[in-house]
């Protein structure tokens, strides 16, 4: 239920949009929903790999990692890699796979925290927003989007944005027809209206420029 999002309250959030005047946002799709990832740490490895980059080049990131430092499967199939494996990296090792080094260094460093118990990732479901977003954020390499991604998409938090993300503020352009992107203080002016359900509204402003199918 909860790797679904099944608990996120999708009809609260579209009558919340239509009472501000911006139904259009959840047209078609009112019952989108977060899909969690399959565990903390790999919200964690996704948060550090795709920052900055594009989401295929993300995605064969993530693939090298899993293919090289997961559990192989019978099928071609690899279990997503543990704290201690991904640990006992260096981060030059990370480079053949296209890695930059400020991006390798952050993901064994992030490992190492969690493989060491320094970073009890499970703990930060129980911890109010406030609270584990601080911690996140003095885990070298993760700023406020990364953190809020793995606040929104790990441990499933539901009012959260991650400033700074193309997908919201060109959403924002698009839905509110500003003339042009807004910068980290208009995304958090504009996106406060939606409070307590940004979580929810960053989904759907991340899909409000994709065509329809």
């Amino acid at each position: 239920m909860a790797t679904l999002g099944l608990e996120q309250d999708a009809a609260a959030f579209s009558r919340l949009a239509r009472r501000l005047g911006v139904g259009r946002l959840v047209n078609g799709r009112t019952g989108l929903r977060l899909v969690r990832t399959p565990s903390v740490f790999d919200g964690l490895l996704w948060s550090i790999i795709g920052q900055q980059i594009n989401l295929p080049f993300a995605c064969l990131l993530k693939r090298r990692l899993i293919e090289n430092t997961g559990t192989a499967l019978p099928g071609g199939l690899f279990c997503l890699p543990t704290p201690a494996a991904v640990a006992r990296l260096e981060p030059p090792d990370l480079r053949p796979w296209q890695f930059s080094g400020k991006k390798a260094e952050y993901v064994v460093g992030a490992a190492r925290l969690v493989a060491g118990g320094k970073l009890d990732l499970e703990a930060l479901r129980m911890m109010s927003a406030t609270r584990a977003e601080r911690i996140l954020l003095g885990v070298h390499g993760l700023g406020p989007w990364s953190v809020n991604y793995i606040m929104m998409r790990a441990l499933g938090f539901a009012d959260c944005v991650p400033i700074g993300d193309t997908g919201v503020t060109s959403g924002l352009k698009t839905l509110f027809k500003l003339e042009e992107r807004p910068d980290a203080d208009g995304t958090r002016r504009l996106m406060s209206v939606f409070s307590p359900h940004r979580s929810l509204a960053t989904a759907h402003l991340w899909q409000i420029n994709k065509p329809s199918l």
